[in-house]
């Protein structure tokens, strides 16, 4: 008898809206520190190395990370943590203490204007920076702000407990005074939002319209440079923003973390569109997402801790969801294909904030230092903990059953003797499983590149190979594991065929 073949040849990421029993095929139910690729293979993650070689005093978490561009050209690295601002220093490998005595473990947001870097946390005034010592101001803005916002020649602010967004007058840092369209002033909320809701961040949409995200809607406003032609075109009622450390530009998109999922705004439309919000982009993993976020909903200081970057180098959205400190984890969307995966590591307190640099880099926070991560092949020593698991699959013909002969991956690696491990569960139904393995250990090199070139550059398909191993054990349902928990070692799973013969169930 002829063998029939189960193939796997098509990677769409985790899917966790299915049941693990009735998933299709293509998506799998878990994928741990790995990434759907360019090539749409499950590759392995890269690791994360140390930016500052000396680890801040006490290790205290970084909680907050910024880049200042100076009209220079030059950039710097702003770290807060405890009750401190500090500056990456390059010559020393170290984080230099800017600014001590500020009130202790706020989140800050800060923002450029006329070659000044400001900073605020809501407890106390605004500190200001042009490349020396952080100061605090002495006098106006109106009220401590958290969230700061540079906006068409105005810097705007505002804080949760109020529904005013505050700006100054029109290409200067004043927050009084003025008249007609230069004027600063305030907008005011109270009229058009829900009773009980509050501002969490502030953002630019298709260039002249302002955001101001609410925790429960979402406020529109035409705001050009003249205050006096400052509209409001719309306000979007029961879907709002948690954190504004979650709202980020992707292209012509808003990307926010909403309480039910990973949410955009599309700006692709010449005017504002009725239908705002658009995609719901974690739609595939939100009952996943909900689950991480649940502990914390409701408590404004952690949810402001979810952040969101964008990895241009893959395509990829970085979401930070730093609870538990046990287990961290960062969900992945590769935007190519809409597919998603997670990332954790065996290293605590590795992701409690997160930074893109305007050259592609990036890094998040950690218990005393900067990471610098999809770089190396571990996390500063220790192995990645990579496993891909399918959902159940099951035989087309009901009256039939899979009599396993050998499994077919299609792999790529670099380096001799890298492992792979592939467990499996069959049976004739999911309440009554058998469980085999294989520990697989690679020789040669699946690839074209070396390790050296692998660690600079995307792979292509063209040094994958393929690899047959025999598997034993029947039934008609079957989930497959692959897994590779060691250091120094990559890998990527572009498919793979399950060879089988088909027999009848005795009854």
């Amino acid at each position: 008898m002829a063998l029939k073949v189960i193939t796997y040849s098509q990677n769409k990421g985790m899917n966790r809206v299915a049941d693990i029993s009735n998933m299709p095929p293509e998506y799998a139910y878990d994928i741990k520190n790995g990434f759907i690729d360019k090539d749409n293979a499950v590759a392995k993650r890269k690791g994360f190395t140390k930016l500052n070689s000396t680890g801040i005093t006490d290790t205290p978490n970084i909680l907050s990370l910024f880049e200042i561009q100076w009209e220079s050209g030059n950039t710097e690295i702003i770290a807060s943590y405890s009750t401190k601002l500090g500056k990456y220093n390059s010559a020393n490998g170290t984080i230099d203490d800017i600014k001590t005595g500020l009130s202790d473990s706020q989140l800050f947001d800060m923002t450029m204007f006329s070659d000044t870097a400001y900073f605020c946390n809501g407890a106390e005034n605004l500190q200001y920076t042009e490349g020396g010592t952080v100061d605090a101001m002495g006098g106006p803005p109106p009220v401590n702000f958290q969230f700061l916002h540079t906006h068409q020649g105005r810097v705007w602010g505002a804080r949760s407990d109020s529904l005013k967004v505050y700006y100054t007058q029109l290409a200067t840092f004043d927050w009084t005074g003025g008249t007609g369209a230069t004027a600063s002033g305030n907008l005011d909320l109270s009229e058009y939002v829900p009773e009980g809701d509050r501002i969490t961040g502030l953002a630019t949409f298709a260039k002249v319209y302002l955001v101001i995200f609410l925790r429960y809607s979402i406020a529109i406003y035409l705001a050009g440079t003249d205050a006096t032609a400052f509209t409001l075109q719309q306000v979007i009622r029961n879907i709002g923003c948690i954190s504004n450390r979650s709202i980020q530009q992707v292209g012509d998109d808003l990307i926010f973390a909403s309480d039910t999922g990973i949410k955009s705004l599309s700006a692709t439309q010449k005017d504002v569109p009725v239908d705002l919000p658009g995609e719901n982009l974690s739609f595939l993993i939100d009952p996943y997402y909900r689950s991480l976020i649940s502990p914390i909903l409701n408590n404004e200081d952690q949810e402001q801790k979810i952040s969101v970057a964008f990895y241009g180098k893959r395509n990829q959205l970085w979401v930070i969801i730093p609870y538990p400190t046990s287990e961290q984890t960062i969900l992945i969307d590769a935007l190519d294909f809409g597919a998603w995966s997670r990332y954790t590591s065996k290293v605590s307190d590795w992701a409690h904030s997160i930074l893109t640099t305007r050259d592609g880099t990036l890094y998040t926070g950690g218990a005393g230092y900067i990471y610098k991560q999809d770089n190396g092949t571990n996390d500063i020593g220790n192995s990645i903990d990579f496993v891909w698991s399918t959902g159940h699959l099951y035989t087309k013909n009901p009256y039939k059953i899979m009599k396993m002969r050998y499994i077919e991956p299609l792999l790529k690696y670099s380096q001799d003797n890298t492992h792979l491990r592939i467990n499996y569960w069959y049976g004739i139904d999911a309440r009554s499983v058998s469980q085999n393995n294989l520990d697989l250990t690679l020789s040669g090199k699946a690839s074209f590149w070396d390790s050296a070139k692998w660690d600079e550059d995307y792979w292509d398909a063209s040094g994958a190979s393929l690899k047959k191993h025999r598997m034993a054990g029947h039934g008609k349902m079957l989930q497959l594991t692959f897994s590779n928990d060691y250091a120094d070692e990559d890998i990527s799973i572009y498919n793979w065929s399950l060879y089988y013969k088909e027999g009848g169930i005795k009854l």
